[in-house]
């Protein structure tokens, strides 16, 4: 092309040809780089050869010198990083204590944590990461459901206070009877008391009057003869 007087561009090729291109250019520029070390090489003089066991230039130790005081200001950044991690663990782990403690009233009894029981078992054992987090994990399933098999006892202890029956009837007027006085409904006698709480659905209410009492007063002391 060139011969004609017509120079091809790479950005004319089609991209299978521009691939060939530079694969040929990468590989003319290692060549050259090759032959350019070589060169330099067989002129470079024998005497400016470092000797071995010499300690080398101004220039080399002062970069050693750098180099050492860079790596010891690192190795102080690195322990005192490390060190302050360690007191916020240490930290965090006695919060833990702290707050795991006080979901108990006798401070004296409270169980330990997962953590310290999984400490204390194994010692200066060396196990795995997993082995660990397998115990670790253990040990708070179950303590998981001590503490829930507490609460339940304590739950159901507390309902037994109650009066059963009585009481949901009770809760289920009184707050019936709060909505309507919060509503701003007035409530001036019984009648209108009943006529109001007959409208909840949890309760069926029935005016009972002294007349009825009186007569199941008599029927119950003189039972008719079936």
């Amino acid at each position: 092309m060139r011969e004609k007087g017509v120079i091809n561009i790479i950005s004319n090729l089609s991209n299978r040809q521009q691939r060939i291109r530079r694969k040929q250019w990468k590989k003319d520029s290692r060549n050259y780089r090759k032959r350019k070390s070589l060169q330099q090489a067989k002129e470079t003089p024998e005497a400016e050869e470092t000797r071995v066991g010499s300690r080398g230039s101004p220039r080399i130790q002062s970069g050693r010198k750098e180099a050492k005081r860079t790596y010891s200001s690192l190795r102080y950044k690195l322990q005192s990083m490390i060190a302050k991690s360690l007191k916020q663990a240490r930290k965090i782990e006695s919060l833990r204590r702290e707050n795991y403690c006080l979901k108990f009233k006798d401070k004296s009894k409270c169980p330990l944590s997962p953590a310290t029981k999984v400490r204390k078992l194994i010692g200066r054992k060396k196990l795995s990461p997993e082995i660990r987090r397998n115990l670790l994990l253990n040990f708070a399933f179950m303590s998981g459901l001590e503490e829930n098999k507490v609460f339940k006892k304590k739950k159901k202890k507390e309902a037994g206070h109650g009066k059963g029956a009585m009481d949901g009837v009770g809760g289920a007027l009184k707050r019936m009877a709060d909505t309507l006085v919060a509503r701003g409904t007035d409530i001036t006698d019984s009648d209108s008391f009943l006529q109001n709480l007959k409208k909840t659905e949890t309760v069926k209410l029935y005016k009972i009057e002294n007349t009825d009492i009186a007569n199941l007063k008599e029927k119950s002391r003189y039972p008719s003869d079936s």
